[in-house]
C-alpha cells in the first residue's frame, strides 16, 4: 500500500510539473498540497524509518 501512494505522489508531481508548463498557479499549488499528503500517508504506513 505505501508502495502505491508513493507512486501517487509522484504522478501528482507530474500534475503540478505540467501545471507549471500550462501556467495554472491554483492547479500547482493543489497537486503539491496532493503529493505532500500521499508521501505522508505512505511514511505512516511504512513506520518510523531506519538510520
Amino acid at each position: 500500500m505505501a508502495r502505491w501512494l508513493r507512486s501517487m505522489s509522484l504522478g501528482a508531481e507530474g500534475g503540478a510539473a505540467m501545471a507549471v508548463l500550462l501556467g495554472r498557479e491554483d492547479a500547482v499549488a493543489y497537486a503539491g498540497a496532493l503529493s505532500a499528503t500521499l508521501r505522508g500517508a505512505a511514511e505512516l504506513l511504512e513506520g518510523p524509518s531506519q538510520p
